[in-house]
């Protein structure tokens, strides 16, 4: 796929979402957020919409989560605390949708949005009064009691790697993406070392526990090198393949033999997206 086919297929998924939701009188409004309400978004963007209900109860919020998760195969879905549907899909495009109360919308701030729908201007009407808002970060979280837990490395994959890959696209961005990259490495890092040792039956030393995967996770340590960190985040699928295969077995599960074949597909797809990207740019 080049960055064309890319693109238009993002925007595929955005036309697809929108013609599901507006199928439903529930739904006021349908407006992008993030890279795409920019129009600065690369093959390596997620796509983040969002729903705002005409009531608290936000009728019908299952059936949309369930329709959307039909459009095609996912890597990894998630919906999250009845408010978010996150859709990591095989073809590498991740959608990430929000499901808004009006009593929650009253508290939000907007500093860029493209409306999709609108049916009484409340978006529009919000935007004009916060767009000159700073918004406020919000806290760093990740609960790993959602979702099934061999497949969030699938989502950390990848967004390690498009973090990286970001980088070099976007200048003035390149220190955060590279330490967020470095910061999901850890937490990749980390949980596989957890699953070793709770494969060991108990706490040790790694290097007590294998001598040889130890040696495999110091390849995972790199400077801010955008090349080297793309190597470790490879080496870290290798890793993953070894031990979540044994921790599969030992929580009696299958383990995800092609998803993990699509992951690595998809590292050398967006290698190549990458270079399109730096020869029509140069």
């Amino acid at each position: 796929m080049d960055v064309e086919s890319n693109l238009k297929l993002q925007q595929d998924y955005i036309n697809k979402v929108a013609t599901i939701v507006k199928q439903y009188d529930s739904v006021d409004s349908i407006f992008l957020v993030g890279s795409h309400s920019k129009g600065e978004n690369t093959p390596f963007s997620d796509i983040d919409i969002c729903l705002l209900f005409k009531t608290d109860l936000r009728e019908n919020r299952e059936d949309i989560f369930k329709r959307i998760l039909e459009l095609s195969p996912t890597l990894s879905h998630l919906y999250l605390f009845d408010s978010e549907g996150l859709f990591l899909f095989v073809n590498g495009i991740r959608l990430d949708v929000t499901f808004i109360k009006p009593t929650d919308f009253e508290k939000l701030a907007l500093n860029k949005v493209k409306i999709i729908q609108d049916l009484n201007g409340m978006v529009a009407e919000k935007y004009t009064q916060t767009k000159d808002a700073e918004e406020k970060p919000s806290k760093p979280k990740w609960n790993e009691s959602e979702g099934d837990f061999l497949d969030w490395f699938f989502w950390m994959f990848r967004q390690i790697y498009c973090y990286i890959l970001q980088a070099g696209l976007k200048p003035d961005k390149r220190f955060d993406k590279l330490n967020s990259a470095q910061s999901s490495i850890k937490s990749v890092r980390d949980k596989l070392i957890d699953m070793l040792v709770y494969l060991n039956n108990k706490k040790d030393y790694i290097n007590s526990i294998d001598k040889n995967i130890s040696g495999e996770f110091e390849k995972t340590y790199s400077s801010l090198n955008p090349t080297d960190m793309l190597l470790a985040t490879r080496k870290l699928a290798d890793i993953y393949e070894i031990i979540g295969r044994e921790y599969a077995k030992r929580i009696n599960t299958s383990f995800p033999d092609a998803k993990l074949v699509t992951t690595k597909a998809l590292f050398n797809e967006f290698d190549n997206l990458y270079k399109e990207i730096v020869v029509l740019t140069s």
